[in-house]
């Protein structure tokens, strides 16, 4: 029977897990290598990064997917590897925090727009029912479909998960425009967000990457103006900062675990982080819970 995530997160908020991108790379993962291609070909690396957070807290732990669709992987030629690569990520996920974690199914934008007629609906719906379709079947226990900007490419997913799955949908979008940082490149702020696609039913809004947890507080509060469901947001840690030709984000384990009583006044659920936090980040934020 498919978890419950306002069940899950009704006892107090939720610690989910930080970056898996800058993480690998920091494991030396190469320029212009896809993620998503080490779940075969280095699964040990992968499965460290899991097996990392789960130790310092994590409860929910996301598969090594963001890019693993279709039309991201043929840019890559890896197009006809779809379902290995995601069902090799649930099982390496699985495995590396065995019952000490939930494995949700992370998927993100194609980076295709529809505004510009460079794809359509039909072929954003497919290429995402067969990613759901591949987490699902591997063993995932929610879909959580991250980093989206364009509430249009989000409907397509939302859409492909109800005639691809059972399991509960978290959508999620990344802010980072206008004067407040509280819109998407594409223009959509959370109110617009919710009204477009709550019904299709989302089991859970949230908001991830793009700013850090200073930033995030503030739009957790605007979720919680027109949405009474489970609230997820894993913000960067803090704004990233090019020194010595290296990319470092400015917020400290410390830092960023001082934001967590906010973000959890504010509503959130599920918390969590994004690019540049690491399993101190998240070890601090889970003293902090």
């Amino acid at each position: 029977m498919p978890i419950d995530l306002s069940e899950l997160s009704a006892a107090g908020p939720v610690l989910t897990d930080g970056a898996m991108g800058t993480q690998l790379d920091a494991l030396g993962l190469p320029a212009g290598t896809p993620p998503e291609l080490w779940n075969l070909d280095n699964p040990q690396a992968v499965g460290s990064v899991h097996s990392a957070y789960a130790q310092a807290g994590s409860e929910v732990v996301l598969t090594n997917t963001f890019q693993a669709n279709s039309i991201v992987l043929a840019r890559h030629g890896l197009d006809k590897r779809t379902a290995d690569l995601n069902k090799a990520a649930v099982e390496i996920s699985a495995e590396a925090v065995g019952m000490d974690a939930l494995v949700f199914g992370s998927v993100g934008p194609t980076g295709k727009m529809l505004i510009t007629g460079e794809v359509t609906e039909t072929e954003l719906t497919r290429a995402f029912a067969q990613q759901i379709t591949a987490l699902a079947r591997a063993g995932a226990a929610a879909i959580v479909l991250e980093t989206f900007a364009d509430p249009a490419e989000a409907r397509c997913a939302l859409k492909a998960a109800a005639d691809s799955c059972d399991l509960p949908v978290v959508v999620s979008f990344s802010f980072a425009a206008g004067s407040d940082n509280d819109r998407t490149v594409m223009g959509a702020d959370a109110a617009r967000i919710v009204d477009e696609l709550a019904p299709l039913s989302p089991d859970a809004f949230g908001a991830n990457c793009g700013v850090g947890p200073d930033i995030a507080v503030s739009l957790v509060k605007r979720y919680r103006r027109s949405w009474d469901g489970p609230v997820w947001i894993k913000p960067n840690a803090g704004l990233p900062q090019l020194i010595e030709g290296k990319t470092v984000f400015s917020a400290s384990p410390q830092d960023f675990a001082s934001y967590v009583p906010a973000l959890v006044r504010a509503g959130a659920d599920f918390i969590g982080g994004c690019c540049g936090s690491t399993p101190e980040h998240i070890r601090a934020a889970a003293e902090m819970l």
